[in-house]
């Protein structure tokens, strides 16, 4: 095979191999981590769902809508999600008060009634 000949069966295989994308059409990226879902929607099965991901999302959807917050709540009073499955009326208690009583700089923040009784 000649020199030019083999240079357009190697373009013939990467042009059919290549993906064809219109003129200022991008591939938008794939997430690198789980978005949060707002309002009523259900959450499909997604990898990107881990377990701390459930527990921020089931706490967004109480309202709790800081993330610092969140995580405060998850690493400092929750645990794990059997930890969440398994709170009870004066567990609830106990962290609303613990957080309204830290100071400022300890992240102190007011869950209140609304949320509390979503927990």
């Amino acid at each position: 095979m000649s020199a030019p000949a083999a240079a357009a069966a190697a373009s013939a295989t990467v042009a059919a191999s290549a993906t064809i994308v219109p003129a200022g059409v991008g591939i938008p990226p794939a997430p690198t981590s789980y978005v949060m879902v707002q309002g009523h929607t259900i959450v499909i099965d997604d990898p990107l769902l881990t377990e701390v991901a459930t527990m921020q999302q089931i706490l967004h959807w109480i309202g709790f809508q800081i993330e610092i917050n969140r995580n405060n709540l998850l690493n400092n009073s929750i645990g794990s999600f059997t930890d969440m499955l398994s709170l009870i009326e004066k567990d609830i208690q106990e962290i609303t008060t613990n957080w309204a009583n830290r100071a400022n700089a300890l992240g102190r923040f007011h869950i209140g009634t609304r949320r509390q009784k979503s927990l």
